[in-house]
């Protein structure tokens, strides 16, 4: 008998086969390709904050000079990003001082990250239905049109949304029970998506809820042991690169959620997104939504996630695109 939730002819391991890692491998690198050519050759900015938020600051802590926004003086951003970015602008240095080779250096980070889901898409299709539907779920992480726009621009959207994929494949592989070091790891990463992004918190709540159930010892605690140490290093980072620990999360969410400074640069109806996506994906929108729900029946906990997102930011009157990325990704 297959495990649950896996078809009679899917693989029952974790093992790939020669061929389907020579699979895997070659939707990987034409991913890859195709995100550094599209970010280098027609280059775009989806929201001022790519910029000013995070490279401008990731620049700055380089060099010293640089631009500084009323969020980098309140207090309600994490260095963790910019600090990344001023890590590869370093690396980059040996192969030159230019704008050019920093923007190559971290369009190729970006890049390489956003490989994550399409390899994690890979293996769950692998665990569904063997090499037909590996090939089919990996190959829509790479080459669907929003999941290449987006991966290669700095946004904190763009870094949760891969913690978070990975996060929910280690601890919920498909089929298999997950081991208590596959949930701690796969805690660690949805930890790390919520250090990146904590308007992600609801969906991150309802994915460990959907994975663990009423297994408080076996599931809940590796869980929250791994999501942990990425939060707690986030709240240090806030402590000694701001006032107080957790600043940048707390004082955000203050700001945004309950002074409304959010709503202060636009407000959008609640349809705003349903009706950006139909217009998006034109003809494939009620396809997509019939195999999300089919995808659903193997793996209810990505659909969970994802109806998550999209309700918890449809509630919220400012909207930007950019933060249905996430949901893309599940």
């Amino acid at each position: 008998m297959p495990p649950s939730g896996a078809s009679a002819g899917a693989p029952t391991g974790f093992r790939l086969t020669r061929s389907a890692a020579w699979a895997l491998l070659a939707i990987c690198a034409a991913a890859l390709l195709v995100r550094v050519a599209v970010g280098l050759f027609l280059p775009s900015i989806i929201h001022q904050d790519e910029t000013f938020q995070y490279l401008e600051q990731g620049h700055r802590l380089v060099s010293g000079a640089g631009l500084v926004p009323w969020e980098y003086i309140v207090g309600i951003r994490s260095w963790l990003f910019p600090g990344l970015i001023a890590g590869i602008i370093e690396l980059s240095r040996p192969f030159g001082h230019s704008p050019e080779t920093a923007r190559f250096a971290i369009i190729l980070f970006m890049s390489a990250l956003s490989l994550a889901p399409v390899v994690c898409g890979f293996l769950w299709g692998w665990r569904a239905g063997g090499l037909p539907a590996a090939v089919a779920a990996g190959a829509l992480n790479a080459f669907w049109f929003e999941l290449i726009y987006f991966s290669s621009h700095t946004l904190s959207e763009t870094m949760a949304a891969n913690a978070l994929v990975v996060g929910l494949y280690l601890a919920c592989p498909g089929g298999a029970v997950p081991s208590w070091r596959r949930l701690l790891l796969g805690g660690l990463f949805l930890g790390l998506a919520f250090t990146f992004r904590v308007q992600l918190a609801p969906a991150i709540a309802v994915g460990v809820v959907a994975i663990c159930g009423a297994q408080v010892r076996a599931r809940y605690l590796p869980m929250i042991l791994g999501a942990a140490v990425p939060i707690l290093l986030g709240g240090l980072l806030d402590a000694a690169t701001w006032d107080w620990p957790f600043q940048s999360m707390a004082l955000n969410l203050w700001i945004n959620v309950k002074e409304g400074v959010a709503a202060q640069f636009s407000k959008s109806p609640p349809y705003q997104y349903l009706s950006l996506q139909i217009t998006y994906w034109s003809g494939a929108f009620v396809l997509i939504v019939l195999l999300a729900l089919a995808g659903g029946r193997r793996l209810p906990v990505l659909l969970l996630v994802a109806i998550t997102i999209f309700a918890t930011h449809t509630l919220l009157s400012h909207k930007e695109y950019r933060f249905t990325y996430r949901r893309c990704r599940c």
